[in-house]
């Protein structure tokens, strides 16, 4: 607590009712008066000082001296400072109350002093109200001294803190001054256990009445020792409490006027050590096989992990194959062409997205001319080798990606063209034309490869796919007809409406 001066607003300040009252005597008999009152004037039957005030002077020097000292301050501080001078108390007294008597002296005003108590073993603060007055001496300093807090309480206060049975006492000394005892005034309420009383304060009562092999314990010497030096200490001793022999470590503390024991019982740790002790080694023990299923988890996981690979692989070779399968089912062995199917699914998209949006389609048949002569003079190995090339020269000079060669037949070829009206269809195949003259039967047989070609452009007047296809045919026979190595296109097919008049 720090000290503390007040010198206004005392009413809100003040904290014990003796100070209160004193106080507002005071302003009443001042009210009276019109002035600092004489201590007679604070009412109007004889007054008396109250025993916990003291009176004091200021001399010529400006120091103050004490005229009265209140009988229960004497018993307080055990000390009757009456007559003694302020300034000779040196440490006895708090550096705030020279300060507050100046105060009132020199402003004749009342002033509250808050501050620690320095002598008194049984008090920790006190609460000052200090007033000038007047008697037959002049002007002095009325000064009221209340407990703010006690020591006891605080003492009370630490002892019942502790999980561990605590006792506080004072010394009980034989008649050469040694320390024989204690005379317990606290205990907590591990100690009421422990010892089985029926109150926490066991005012009076003798250590060694609880603890009935006292005298074999070297706990006095340690008592003395800690009472002289101030120092804490502890020792290990075998006590017989109610009848029970135990093993408790005691620990020793002094406070004003005595000591604390603290009293914790070694059987009971080790006990609690030993039961802790028990459960490390289950968690050790639990934390193995913790350990062993973690690894056990690990190498499944990894097994598991190893499943998933090779399912993953089996499942792309599985979708390899099925892409593969895809492929040979749309494709021509011999030349690499897509075949028919592939063509018809094909061409049926397209013909769907152009009749949606408009955009043109045309398709080119063609079939290779006097291909029998060919096998039926070089045979079939020379006849497939022809088609590749065929297959390989269309394909190359169709638009990758866009345009799609199709083996439709032994001989025939088609070819898809999205995108692309009648006249770049027939720029198409007389590019084609030239590329198959190309084509080389045998080193020694100067004849040319020529095919005869038909076109067809997508007309909604076609009406199905089967009937525009039919019209490419049909424009290839014409071709074949006209003396073969031609290119023909197909008629479009009258409309619905001059289908019916004719």
């Amino acid at each position: 607590m720090h000290d503390e001066i007040h010198s206004d607003d005392l009413e809100r300040h003040l904290r014990t009712p003796e100070n209160r009252q004193l106080l507002e005597r005071w302003r009443a008999a001042w009210h009276r008066c019109g002035a600092v009152p004489t201590l007679s004037h604070f009412n109007q039957n004889h007054f008396t000082v109250p025993d916990m005030a003291a009176v004091l002077e200021r001399l010529a020097d400006g120091e103050f001296r004490y005229v009265y000292f209140g009988r229960d301050l004497v018993r307080a501080i055990r000390t009757d400072l009456t007559g003694r001078r302020l300034d000779n108390l040196g440490r006895d007294v708090p550096d705030s109350v020279p300060s507050a008597y100046r105060m009132v002296a020199e402003r004749m005003a009342p002033a509250l002093a808050v501050c620690t108590a320095v002598r008194s073993h049984s008090v920790y603060s006190w609460e000052r109200l200090i007033l000038p007055v007047h008697d037959d001496r002049g002007p002095v300093l009325l000064a009221q001294s209340m407990p703010l807090v006690m020591r006891l309480d605080l003492l009370e206060a630490i002892l019942h803190s502790g999980p561990s049975a605590m006792v506080a006492g004072t010394p009980v000394r034989s008649p050469d001054g040694a320390m024989v005892d204690l005379s317990l005034i606290l205990g907590n309420r591990a100690a009421v256990h422990l010892f089985g009383w029926d109150d926490d304060r066991p005012y009076g009562i003798k250590l060694s009445s609880i603890l009935v092999n006292l005298d074999e314990l070297e706990l006095m010497d340690f008592c003395n020792l800690v009472l002289s030096t101030g120092a804490a200490s502890r020792l290990e001793a075998d006590c017989i409490v109610g009848g029970r022999r135990g093993t408790y470590e005691i620990a020793i503390s002094r406070f004003e006027g005595g000591v604390t024991l603290t009293f914790s019982d070694l059987g009971e740790l080790r006990s609690a050590y030993n039961a802790l002790e028990q459960q490390k080694t289950e968690l050790v023990i639990a934390n193995r096989a913790l350990e062993a299923q973690k690894a056990e988890l690990a190498a499944l996981a990894e097994e598991m992990r190893a499943a998933r690979r090779a399912l993953d692989e089996e499942m792309a070779q599985r979708v390899a194959l099925e892409g593969e399968l895809r492929r040979l089912a749309s494709v021509d062995d011999l030349t690499g062409a897509i075949n028919r199917r592939a063509f018809m699914e094909i061409l049926q998209r397209e013909v769907a997205r152009s009749v949606r949006y408009g955009h043109p389609l045309s398709v080119i048949t063609l079939d290779v001319d006097h291909f029998k002569r060919i096998n039926d003079a070089y045979g079939h190995a020379v006849g497939d080798d022809v088609l590749r090339q065929v297959a390989g020269a269309l394909v190359a000079a169709v638009r990758t990606g866009v345009d799609e060669v199709a083996r439709v037949g032994g001989e025939e070829f088609a070819v898809i063209l999205p995108e692309t009206h009648m006249e770049g269809a027939c720029i198409l195949a007389d590019r084609l034309r030239g590329l198959l003259a190309e084509i080389e039967i045998d080193a020694s047989d100067p004849s040319l490869i020529t095919a005869s070609f038909g076109i067809a452009t997508w007309d909604n007047r076609f009406e199905t796919i089967e009937t525009w296809l039919a019209g490419a045919d049909a424009a290839l026979y014409r071709a074949k007809q006209g003396g073969r190595d031609r290119i023909e296109m197909a008629a479009l097919p009258p409309a619905a409406s001059q289908s019916r008049a004719a």
